[in-house]
């Protein structure tokens, strides 16, 4: 029954009968078969019409005779055979009608076959075949096989491959789909050896396009193959349809023939397209199945096979089938361990062909899929890192600097800091939440990756990092933890080799990424105070290594942290003493004294690079050291704050400022010594009245003379209590050497004002009962107030008469209130002249 292709079409014009024309001869042949076919048709739905089977046979032989020609490029043909099949389906509907009016389907299939050409035979052939099929004359399983062996008559792959897929097209609804159904009709199995059948034949027509013609048209004819590639791969896509083939038939007799046809044609282009689909079309369940046969085919395939490609292709599809079926993939089927296993027998085979930027595109699908699939399995994360060292190693990879390989060896190594927590298990329960930042600082295989970067690849991990890690917000337990994260953003920690270049940054960027960095501190998180303190230590250790030009930014947090942990381990403490807490299941080793001791280390780091900053912390700290009752270490602070005043802080408006601060703190306290107070005070009014401008300093030693008159106590010794700190003299000692100050100012309207301040200072005592301060002294101040605002000048003259007549009238309101009469004699006491 089977006949050869021997005839073929007349050559168009100007071309050669095996040569193929010219992009513009193409298409006006084209059009020409096109024309012929449209006039053919006509003519057949004529005939079709008239009910004359003889004539319709006749014309339909005409219409397919368009494709006996090998004139045409794989696209042009593709047109022709679209514009021919849309006319066979009225020939179909006739053979339909023809049935229903009684005509035996063996007739009519034995009648299509004495056309003359085996083109035409094949396709009306098909055409009846599968109508032979509906009616179920006979059965399928024959039918079908008799199909596809009459379709070897046709040897021309283009030709062939066109016929195929024809045949496959039309019998696509009429195989036998149904193990139990009737066995004279055909099993699955049977179709499944029809399929496989017609895609063995079509992969050879396929792979022989390559050996036709002279070398040099080699490109033009692989793309050619390329646009014929589908026809082949709907052979695959179809036996994936058939709902009777499972998981065993699968495995057992669809797989194995289908590689055995992959890796025994030899062809690169062959190979990669079919492993391809065979990945793509078939269910993930069977991929699971079978996973390591397709992985060992793999080092079977040519050298020029982008097997990378088809792995990468596999793990991201099991890896996404993974996220939404986590549950389906079990511990037995050993997927991650398949993965590892084939992989690395295949990337060491094909060292010399596999790129740097292929490896890590395989280890970051390997990563996907562990993260889809085992999220919880810390380890297998490390093994993919530790992998894929290892193979960058092998290869001598020391550096990676292109684009494509950065981008994607950043990717791996922040996957895991962004991947999502796991989803619900497999009983429907909620998973159970992980500290996505601490998982990650359990790893230990990262940090050879990132040994690849460059140095400034290493910067911008490292702020993804730090800054994923603030996002999140998900706390820091451990201290050791805290090595780990230095290692992976040490670039922000301290100077890296190789970012010299960085050195002049823009200020604002560098200041972003400290900030940054100094965020961590706030993570910083442990139900224990020791362990906190322990946390704290370690972050300063690492801190202190940035260098002078990042601790103002690192750690003045971690200071702020420190004194917040200090007042809560003082708390406990004073809990525990009362009795209202019970005691710690162990004991603590860390008490409030020893975190103030820590505090005096940050302190004194501060002030050697940022003395004013240094000294504000160190205020901070001595109040912070008061109140957990501990004057000796708040007496630190206030020493240290004094010493940075004195050494390092020079510029006026800084010192004036610095000693406001320092006064006004002191002045908060409430548990030094006498004796400490004491020398604490006298030292602020020494250094008040040396102090670069008079006005300052006249300013200043007024602010002192607040500290010898407070309004608590102030323990004599420690566990006593002494009365309050009232020493008159002295705060008169203050005020006159205010005056003297002020009196050697030379400009009337710089001493005018400071006079009116010293008489509100003396008002401000007098109101305290102050002895030392009388209505003699005051008259005396307003006098010489009066004295200096007269020798001002007219333009000086408004605000600071303004000053002084609101004085002046705060006076006479006390002594014109109706209070009690030793207040009214009190203030009436000093004399306003009129």
């Amino acid at each position: 029954m089977m006949q050869k292709d021997a005839s073929s079409p007349p050559p168009a014009p100007g071309a050669g009968a095996n040569v193929e024309p010219v992009e513009e001869d193409q298409i006006r042949y084209l059009e020409q078969c096109k024309v012929n076919v449209r006039q053919q048709a006509a003519n057949m739905v004529r005939a079709i019409d008239a009910g004359d089977l003889e004539e319709v046979l006749k014309f339909a032989n005409l219409v397919l005779g368009e494709l006996r020609t090998s004139l045409l490029s794989p696209q042009k043909y593709y047109e022709l055979f679209l514009a021919i099949s849309t006319q066979l389906s009225t020939l179909e509907s006739f053979f339909n009608d023809a049935h229903s009016k009684g005509k035996k389907m063996n007739e009519l299939y034995e009648l299509v076959q004495h056309a003359g050409n085996i083109i035409p035979r094949l396709y009306l052939l098909v055409i009846a075949g599968s109508i032979y099929i509906k009616t179920k004359e006979a059965p399928a399983k024959y039918i079908l096989k008799d199909l596809v062996e009459m379709c070897k008559g046709v040897q021309h792959p283009m030709r062939g491959l066109f016929l195929r897929h024809y045949l496959l097209q039309l019998t696509r609804d009429k195989l036998p789909d149904d193990s139990d159904q009737d066995k004279s009709g055909g099993t699955v199995r049977d179709s499944v050896d029809f399929v496989l059948h017609n895609f063995i034949e079509m992969n050879k027509l396929w792979v022989r396009m390559q050996h036709q013609g002279a070398g040099r048209d080699r490109e033009r004819r692989e793309k050619e193959r390329g646009d014929l590639r589908v026809l082949v791969g709907t052979n695959l896509v179809r036996l994936s349809s058939l709902e009777g083939v499972d998981e065993a038939l699968y495995s057992d007799v669809v797989l194995p023939a289908v590689l055995e046809q992959v890796v025994g044609c030899q062809d690169c282009i062959a190979q990669q397209y079919l492993m391809e689909v065979i990945a793509q079309v078939f269910p993930d369940e069977f991929h699971l199945r079978t996973l390591d046969t397709y992985l060992k085919t793999l080092a079977h395939l040519e050298a020029k096979v982008d097997v990378i490609a088809l792995m990468v292709t596999l793990v991201k599809r099991l890896a996404k089938f993974g996220l939404s079926q986590r549950a389906k993939i079990t511990d037995e089927m050993r997927l991650f361990e398949t993965f590892l296993e084939n992989i690395q027998p295949i990337v060491e085979h094909r060292s010399d062909s596999i790129s740097t930027v292929q490896v890590l595109q395989l280890h970051e699908a390997l990563l996907d899929l562990v993260l889809s699939v085992y999220p919880e399995r810390l380890a297998y994360i490390d093994q993919v890192y530790a992998r894929t060292s290892a193979t960058l190693e092998a290869m001598n990879v020391t550096s990676i600097e292109d684009a494509a390989s950065v981008k994607i060896l950043k990717r791996m190594i922040m996957l895991p800091l962004e991947a999502p927590a796991p989803a619900a298990t497999a009983t429907g329960a909620a998973a159970p939440p992980r500290n996505t930042l601490a998982d990650v600082l359990c790893l230990e295989k990262n940090v050879d990756l990132l040994r690849l970067l460059t140095p400034i690849h290493k910067k911008q991990v490292a702020l993804s990092i730090t800054r994923s890690a603030i996002e999140r917000g998900a706390p820091i337990p451990d201290p050791e933890k805290i090595d780990r994260l230095v290692e992976l953003i040490r670039p922000l920690i301290k100077d890296e080799p190789g970012l010299e270049a960085e050195a002049d940054e823009d200020k604002e960027e560098f200041e972003e990424n400290q900030n940054l960095v100094a965020k961590l501190v706030h993570i910083l998180a442990n139900e224990s105070s020791d362990m906190t303190y322990r946390l704290f230590y370690n972050i300063r250790r690492h801190f202190g290594q940035g260098g002078f030009k990042r601790v103002r930014h690192t750690l003045v947090p971690l200071f702020f942290a420190s004194m917040r942990l200090c007042h809560r381990v003082y708390r406990t403490e004073q809990q525990e003493a009362a009795g209202e807490a019970a005691p710690a299941a162990e004991p603590r080793q860390f008490g409030s004294i020893k975190i103030l001791r820590f505090l005096l280390e940050i302190v004194n780091i501060i002030i050697k690079a940022f003395p004013e900053t240094g000294l504000r912390l160190a205020l901070q700290a001595a109040l912070c050291a008061d109140n957990c009752n501990s004057s000796e270490m708040a007496y630190d602070f206030m020493t240290a704050a004094l010493l940075a005043y004195e050494t390092e802080i020079s510029e006026s408006r800084a010192q004036l400022q610095a000693m406001q601060i320092i006064i006004s703190t002191l002045q908060s306290t409430k548990n030094f010594t006498e004796d400490n107070y004491d020398t604490l005070a006298k030292k602020c009014t020494m250094l008040s009245s040396k102090l670069l401008k008079k006005p300052d300093q006249c300013r200043a030693v007024v602010m002192c003379s607040h500290l010898f008159w407070t309004e608590r106590p102030i323990p004599a010794t420690p566990g006593e209590t002494a009365p309050e700190w009232h020493d008159g003299s002295r705060v008169l000692e203050c005020l006159n050497r205010s005056v003297e100050i002020a009196d050697k100012c030379m400009a009337p309207n710089v001493h005018a004002p400071l006079f009116i301040e010293i008489l509100n200072e003396h008002l401000f005592y007098y109101a305290k009962n102050v002895p030392e301060i009388t209505a003699d002294r005051i008259t005396e101040l307003v006098n010489l107030v009066i004295n200096r605002v007269s020798a001002l000048q007219e333009e000086d003259l408004p605000a600071i008469m303004a000053y002084k007549q609101n004085t002046l009238r705060h006076i006479r309101w006390h002594q014109a209130s109706p209070r009690e009469p030793a207040e009214a004699d009190k203030y009436a006491a000093i004399a306003i002249p009129h």
